[in-house]
């Protein structure tokens, strides 16, 4: 058995494959213990044949395997499914790995046979579009909550542009969910939470992500995000998010409480608000108030994610929530056990806590610059795949 298989779903992402397997080839682990494992998940611009004619840097022990186009979910249980490391390293396309990133996840696994491993994600600090700087700016100060401390790791950690898990507790849970379009990480981390998964951070366990998205992008993940939350709370099974849900929207900034209850079954108004707020929020990053532009950002961020919940939720259900939720906490004297400290809205410059975390990294990016870093058992839902290897 190997000690660590790292997956790497890919689609129509050709241009990120060199760094990333450049960055893989420079691990300073022994290349003998762990494997590469890429996943072409229906790629049209010529993935398969680059990865198997690649001649540049690359790690000794790689395969593909290649599918019809099903999500990430799918390709990485496929992945996962013929992995043959004590655990599975989930790391995106858009990524380039430290050194000790395989060293730092295989050492946890090699101790614990029930360890998550949450790894550090380094983000660019300059040439980013003014929505992708705020979403990097917010997982900046995640990961540096990780890193102090503040924050313990646990199943809203779970992000699978740099994570691992161990490959015995992963098939026998079932694996990702591929019914979700967005969120299934965050789900899949608490079903191994609730399988008596221990998890870990590890900072030397660092990636640098590159990925960018379309404003039209980031606007559609807040959407999905928003509907995936429900789903994971009224009917995947995850009943605790549901009071916490309503927490983490009392928990927001009076003025975003505002827009949102503005707007709240009234459709009409949101395109025009998130214009009006896109538009203000170009021209200050473009003369470099960037702490006013995060803060336009926020406003539509949350804006889009609350209103796409409140539709999948029911509108009359949610305000009555959070109406049930407000008297709790007034006879309580303040949050009920369970809500976490109360937290500051996404472009506030305090630590994020999960009333902040329906927002996670795309998976899909759309362009590639180099930048630099930020200082420092039943099986799973599979589709027919075929394998290939460069001679």
């Amino acid at each position: 058995m190997l000690d660590l298989s790292v997956v790497v779903p890919t689609h129509n992402r050709i241009d990120y494959l060199p760094a990333l397997l450049s960055s893989l080839a420079g691990q300073d682990y022994p290349p003998d213990r762990w494997e590469l494992i890429i996943v072409d998940d229906g790629s049209s611009d010529g993935t398969r044949r680059f990865v198997e004619c690649y001649s540049g840097p690359r790690p000794a022990n790689m395969r593909l395997l290649s599918q019809a186009q099903s999500g990430v979910a799918v390709a990485r249980n496929n992945g996962a499914s013929v992995a043959r490391g004590r655990a599975v390293l989930f790391l995106d396309d858009d990524m380039i790995a430290s050194p000790r990133l395989v060293r730092e996840h295989a050492l946890v696994h090699a101790q614990d046979p029930c360890a998550v491993v949450i790894g550090h994600v380094s983000l660019p600090v300059e040439g980013r579009d003014p929505w992708v700087a705020w979403e990097d700016d917010k997982l900046h100060r995640h990961f540096q909550a990780l890193r102090s401390g503040t924050r313990t790791p646990g199943p809203r950690d779970f992000y699978t542009g740099n994570c691992s898990v161990s490959t015995t507790l992963f098939r026998s849970i079932g694996g990702f969910d591929a019914s979700l379009p967005r969120t299934e990480d965050v789900e899949i981390g608490y079903r191994c939470r609730n399988a008596g998964a221990n998890f870990y951070y590890r900072a030397d366990a660092d990636s640098l992500h590159l990925g960018r998205h379309s404003f039209e992008g980031w606007l559609r993940n807040a959407r999905l995000y928003g509907r995936c939350d429900v789903t994971l709370a009224w009917e995947k099974g995850h009943a605790e998010l549901q009071h916490k849900i309503f927490g983490w929207f009392l928990s927001r900034q009076a003025l975003i409480r505002a827009l949102v209850s503005a707007c709240s079954g009234r459709p009409a108004l949101e395109a025009p608000t998130v214009r009006l707020l896109d538009r203000v929020g170009r021209g200050l990053h473009a003369v470099g108030v960037r702490k006013v532009s995060n803060a336009c950002y926020s406003a539509i961020y949350n804006l889009v994610y609350w209103l796409a919940l409140i539709e999948a939720l029911g509108k009359e259900r949610f305000w009555a929530g959070v109406q049930a939720t407000k008297v709790d906490r007034a006879r309580s004297g303040g949050h009920p056990p369970g809500y976490g400290v109360a937290s500051s809205p996404p472009a506030s410059p305090r630590i994020l806590t999960p009333a902040s975390e329906p927002m996670r990294p795309a998976t899909h990016a759309h362009e590639h610059t180099a930048m630099p870093m930020r200082p420092p058992p039943p099986a799973p839902p599979t589709s027919p795949i075929t394998e290939g290897q460069r001679p």
